[in-house]
């Protein structure tokens, strides 16, 4: 079985992220994956690949109320349309990889984030072509799952049907369109990783940990929005 690992690793120069991935790549292969890296979608690349899928306004505001709750002040402009740039280039990164798997015709693949670890075999009690397999311990959790091409393209259209909200977010939204994912390792995960000092991602603080050269402002409806 393929597992699709989503990595910064040739967009950013990042000892860190290079050792993560590097320690995903061994997990998989630690159990009989086939590990295939995949470029995300960063702020320089995003708007070659955004759909221009309105932002959800229930969604932005939570966005921005995480951000007032863990900062403890407004966010400015800038810092509103950054943090939505960082959830559209995870957002991106997943969905890309999903039509990956369509074009391919993989009939059950994996897809990981770079911090993510495999920490035992995938169970076999599990129909993994009858929907999106979701192996972490929390539901809103993405950074491993399985999908199949039928169930990939399904979790791709809901966008079209509801518009923008951050990946780990479509977790709220998602079986409420139709029941396709499922959280059946809550207490007993199969992949872990993820942990908070490992994120690249800063998205509530409005930032990568990383210097941008470049921060898109066409994708969100920060900066035209009605005052």
């Amino acid at each position: 079985m393929n597992a699709y690992i989503i990595t910064t690793i040739n967009a950013f120069k990042s000892e860190k992220v290079e050792k993560l991935t590097q320690r995903c790549v061994d997990s998989c292969r630690e159990f009989n994956l086939e590990p295939i890296l995949v470029d995300a979608v960063v702020p320089a690349t995003l708007e070659k690949v955004y759909p221009g899928w309105l932002v959800r306004e229930d969604y932005r505001e939570r966005l921005y109320n995480n951000y007032r709750r863990k900062a403890g002040k407004e966010p400015t402009e800038e810092i509103k349309n950054r943090m939505i740039v960082m959830q559209q280039c995870m957002t991106m990164s997943h969905y890309k990889t999903r039509e990956t798997i369509i074009e391919k015709g993989d009939k059950v693949a994996v897809i990981l984030e770079h911090d993510a670890v495999f920490m035992r075999s995938l169970p076999n009690n599990v129909n993994y072509r009858s929907c999106v397999v979701n192996l972490c311990s929390r539901e809103q959790a993405t950074h491993g799952y399985v999908v199949n091409p039928e169930y990939a393209q399904k979790y791709n259209d809901i966008y079209e049907k509801i518009g923008f909200a951050g990946h780990d977010n479509m977790n709220r939204y998602i079986n409420k369109y139709e029941e396709i994912k499922i959280t059946p390792f809550l207490k007993n995960p199969v992949v872990g990783g993820n942990a908070l000092h490992e994120t690249q991602w800063d998205t509530h603080r409005g930032a990568l940990k990383t210097h941008l050269d470049y921060v898109p402002t066409t994708t969100t409806g920060v900066y035209n929005k009605k005052k």
